[in-house]
């Protein structure tokens, strides 16, 4: 018995250590990563400064820029398709206030 508890924790002490190499292995590639990371800012930024020395007749020709009154009277035209959708929405609400008053009706004792 005495045999087997010594295995048993030499076999323990074994496992531990090796999971202590693991542990101690992830952490350097950590800090390797790390390491890597705090290096690409300076990269970024050399690349930023490549970019802001651009020549000065760079002009934005975007053309989807729309004059404001033309646009609210294009949505004031555009409501045509709402008709529908209101009566849509009066006919189910009619429906719903109708049912209530029968439930009431009928549950109140009002209807036989």
């Amino acid at each position: 018995m005495y045999q087997d508890a010594k295995e048993e924790l030499k076999r323990l002490e074994d496992a531990l250590l090796e999971e202590e190499l693991l542990e101690e292995a992830l952490a350097e590639e950590e800090f390797l990563e790390d390491e890597e990371l705090s290096q690409e800012p300076e990269a970024s930024l050399e690349e930023t400064r490549r970019i802001t020395q651009l020549p000065k007749g760079f002009y934005n020709t975007d053309h989807t820029d729309v004059e404001l009154e033309e646009y609210a009277q294009q949505v004031q035209e555009d409501t045509r398709g709402l008709t529908g959708l209101t009566v849509t929405a009066i006919l189910l609400a009619a429906g719903i206030v109708g049912i209530l008053i029968w439930w009431v009706l009928r549950y109140g004792g009002m209807l036989g």
